[in-house]
């Protein structure tokens, strides 16, 4: 959400790691890219905890042609009780980029341009994946790992870097319903469709579900 008011904090979010979960029940905003904030957090904005993979080399090296299955952690926010249902949750493969906490379509990489790793829930909402308020972070019932559809990476997503291997972000976006009183909720975060929403959309430094 680059350039707009943030929302306010409610439900959930993808926490960088630990200290940023447990600077919600003291901040009224998030930030995790400036300097002195990074140094405050112990980690650098872009060392997300709650991003991981799966079914391929570990939970931060994918290798091409492995069936790589990222994982997105969604942790309850601390300040809030009731229970909070997520309806979306998606990511990206990105190359690094000098703009903190931002992305485009061009740094997305070549075997996401076309199709991303998203989950859509469109059961009944009494079924969907659900977190309810925890002091406890990474622990149910106020964490899940979300698994995403599928992803292969290919060797021309490395073509702007080496032929064998490369540095890339993985970024993730998660949306849903905030305080669910088993009929409806309060809409939380948005659902990214197309890439070319990401430059607009994507603000990972101030945004609690990215």
């Amino acid at each position: 959400m680059n350039g707009q008011t943030q929302p306010a904090i409610q439900g959930f979010m993808i926490p960088l790691n630990q200290a940023d979960f447990n600077n919600i029940l003291s901040s009224p905003t998030r930030s995790i890219c400036s300097s002195a904030s990074q140094a405050a957090l112990g980690a650098p904005w872009y060392a997300c905890e709650n991003i991981q993979l799966t079914g391929t080399v570990d939970a931060v090296t994918a290798r091409v042609g492995d069936t790589v299955t990222i994982q997105v952690g969604i942790q309850a926010l601390p300040t809030e009780f009731g229970q909070h249902l997520i309806l979306s949750a998606q990511a990206w493969v990105c190359y690094p980029n000098t703009v903190a906490g931002g992305a485009d379509a061009s740094l997305v990489v070549s075997s996401m341009q076309t199709t991303f790793p998203s989950f859509i829930y469109s059961g009944p909402l009494s079924s969907a994946p659900m977190v309810s308020a925890d002091m406890n972070y990474q622990q149910s019932p106020g964490f899940l790992w979300q698994s995403l559809p599928p992803w292969t990476p290919t060797q021309e997503d490395f073509m702007d870097q080496s032929g064998h291997g490369g540095h890339c972000c993985v970024i993730a976006n998660a949306s849903g319903l905030f305080d669910f009183n088993g009929r409806s909720g309060i809409p939380i975060g948005q659902q990214i469709v197309a890439i070319s929403e990401l430059h607009a959309d994507i603000d990972v430094c101030t945004d609690l579900y990215q």
